[in-house]
């Protein structure tokens, strides 16, 4: 089951407008306030990437009795100490899919080139997110005062400072499961569930929207998930193994 909202009025183009301005403006005014971003929780995809190819679990999810240990390789600090950085270092927790993807960016470019890359991302994908948020509430107030409250909220609180300071990945699977409900709610429920599948392959938890998309009745979504989840834990264990 989906809802749409066919009764909302068409963005005329000063609202268009005014939506742009906007952008733009709390593009440079979060860019100004984090700064280069530190990209301290980047880092840990970087180096799962760097070492991948090793074929050591261990360089990647350190084992204690067998057990992820929640905490980072000896062999990332010592590549951090002779690379001269002092940077704070974070447990990799993503699915090895990732290593994998990022042992195919690394010989492409360096650790400070796909930080700024990401810097500018990840501001953007908010702004997107907004408009989802928009598309997905479908406010009784103007949608230019939606958006403006929403970037403020953004530009002002630390639940999104501190991520694009560190260019966390969350901020890809926030973003990915906006789409995926608002794909959903506009009836387009493959499509939704892709996104959603992306956003769970990276961190666990919006695979919960698929059960309330099961529990409403939306089957498209819901199987969509389910076909696109299974086929990609079918390719991460043959790439990665098991």
């Amino acid at each position: 089951m989906h809802t749409t909202n066919p009764t909302a009025a068409p963005m005329t183009v000063r609202s268009m407008a005014l939506l742009v301005l906007l952008s733009v403006m709390f593009y440079a005014l979060v860019t100004f306030i984090t700064g280069e971003p530190a990209s301290s929780d980047l880092r840990s995809l970087w180096l799962a990437g760097t070492f991948y190819p090793t074929g050591e679990i261990g360089s990647i999810y350190p084992l204690s009795d067998g057990v992820f240990a929640m905490s980072t390789p000896e062999i990332w600090a010592r590549k951090i100490q002779a690379d001269g950085l002092e940077t704070a270092l974070y447990p990799f927790i993503s699915p090895p899919l990732w290593a994998w993807v990022m042992s195919l960016v690394v010989p492409l470019t360096t650790m400070a080139e796909f930080g700024r890359i990401m810097g500018i991302l990840n501001p953007c994908l908010l702004i997107v997110s907004a408009l989802l948020a928009m598309r997905i509430t479908a406010p009784l107030i103007p949608r230019p005062m939606f958006f403006a409250i929403a970037l403020l909220i953004a530009a002002t609180s630390i639940v999104f400072l501190l991520p694009l300071s560190e260019n966390q990945p969350q901020i890809i699977v926030a973003f990915l499961t906006l789409l995926g409900i608002e794909r959903a709610r506009n009836g387009a429920g493959i499509a939704g569930g892709l996104a959603m599948t992306l956003a769970a392959s990276i961190k666990l938890y919006p695979a919960i929207f698929a059960l309330m998309w099961l529990a409403a009745g939306d089957r498209r979504a819901a199987t969509s998930f389910a076909v696109f989840g299974g086929a990609l834990g079918l390719i991460s264990i043959a790439i990665t193994g098991w």
